[in-house]
């Protein structure tokens, strides 16, 4: 069986990584399905609702001056 991946870069997304969490939860498939997410110091609960819907989360401290 063939694996669907999704990678996703985040930092403080929460309300639209929400929505994109549920918009892959609820898809309709038979493939195993492999999420995702980079994040960059998120402080608004963004990983801890990714890691709660399954995702692998991968934070990255941002480096000083970065955008």
């Amino acid at each position: 069986m063939n694996t669907v991946s999704i990678a996703v870069l985040t930092r403080n997304a929460q309300p639209l990584i929400a929505r994109l969490a549920q918009a892959v939860a609820g898809q309709d498939t038979d493939r195993e399905v492999d999420c995702l997410a980079l994040d960059s110091g998120s402080t608004d609960g963004t990983c801890d609702l990714l890691a709660e819907a399954g995702w692998r989360v991968e934070s990255r401290a941002r480096r000083s001056g970065a955008m």
